[in-house]
């Protein structure tokens, strides 16, 4: 099945010479949710919005922009890009297809620049059911979910993602772009990009020289970057952290922390109920606050930097590199290692 676009007068933008340039097509589609269970999307390069819909039927409303300096290469551009769907596999499909071979005619006397070269996008919005599954796939167009409660496959290359108020869980990457969300739990990763989310559930997030904000979760992190920072605002439920060239930073951790960094500092802040920390740094400071019902067993190793106890404790072995304490009732095992950077254990500010 094709979804035609029929050339609308009232979309078409005429507000002045970069305007009449343009061409816009809209067109819109409703089906029954009948022998398919999930929704598939793939688009190279224009944005695609998924948001919740009525139940048992799927909504695809599609925008196609075309930018081009004549008329003649506008309509030969939007004649040949289609959107097409069709029943694959237990997916619906939609999918658009663009022209895969065009001829440029340059006149060299007059020159020219990119942004003359005739472009075409088509941007996608699509309501589904709630509890529908969707696979989105791109090249370079951005992504955004919103309000869905199935499980979601979000992917693009070199564009961005954004997912909003996820129940279901979510697997998400992209090569350059950005990933942000909101209530959102599985795993998110990006290469060149920074993560930020605001409300996370168990969540695995990855990123190779990009940053990680993590503002607040309500189950376990497993956050890696490669040469990006790593923020956590609150993680009730136990964190994984790890960076080799970034900081690492956690205002508020309980259950199970692990924390490692090659050459950046860690600061860390115990709550209880704790199970057990582990904080290393190659060449980068540590400073740890502990919450005062926190009871702990600390160990606390450094080669070339110091180590200060800021709080009560019962020591057990000091030496100027090496110090065994015993914090309440020591019910908790607390490693803290850096090999060139200094250590402080100190009391969270309330």
């Amino acid at each position: 099945m094709r979804l035609h676009f029929p050339a609308i007068l009232a979309a078409l933008v005429i507000a002045g010479p970069a305007s009449a340039e343009t061409l816009r097509e809209q067109s819109e589609a409703t089906v029954d949710v009948r022998g398919f269970s999930a929704l598939r999307v793939d688009n190279s390069r224009g944005r695609v919005e998924i948001r919740p819909g009525a139940e048992g039927k799927i909504r695809v409303t599609a925008l196609k922009i075309v930018r081009s300096g004549r008329e003649s290469t506008r309509r030969d551009l939007a004649n040949a890009t289609t959107v097409e769907t069709d029943v694959e596999g237990g997916y619906y499909v939609v999918r658009v297809r663009y022209p895969q071979n065009r001829s440029i005619h340059i006149n060299l006397w007059e020159g020219f620049s990119t942004s003359s070269l005739p472009r075409t996008e088509v941007r996608l919005e699509i309501e589904v059911p709630p509890s529908l599954p969707v696979r989105l796939v791109s090249a370079s167009g951005d992504l955004l979910t919103e309000g869905l409660r199935g499980r979601q496959f979000v992917k693009t290359v070199s564009g961005d993602i954004r997912i909003e108020s996820a129940a279901g869980a979510v697997e998400a990457s992209t090569a350059s772009g950005d990933i942000e969300a909101t209530d959102v739990r599985g795993s998110v990763q990006t290469v060149s990009g920074d993560i930020s989310v605001e409300r996370a559930g168990a969540l695995r997030a990855k990123s190779a020289s990009g940053d990680i904000g993590i503002r607040a979760a309500s189950d376990s992190l497993v956050l890696e970057t490669v040469s990006g920072d790593i923020e956590v605002g609150h993680a009730s439920r136990g964190v994984f952290a790890k960076s080799a060239s970034g900081g690492v930073r956690i205002d508020r951790a309980a259950q199970d922390i692990e924390v490692g960094t090659v050459s950046g500092g860690v600061h860390a802040g115990l709550s209880a109920p704790l199970s057990g920390a582990k904080l290393h740094s190659t060449s980068g400071s540590i400073v740890a606050e502990l919450d005062q019902a926190v009871g702990c067993t600390l160990e606390m190793r450094t080669t070339s930097g110091s180590i200060d106890l800021e709080i009560p404790a019962r020591t057990r072995t000091v030496s100027r590199r090496f110090v065994t304490a015993t914090v309440g009732d020591g019910a908790t095992p607390v490693e803290v290692q850096s090999v060139s950077g200094d250590i402080t254990i100190t009391e969270r500010s309330r």
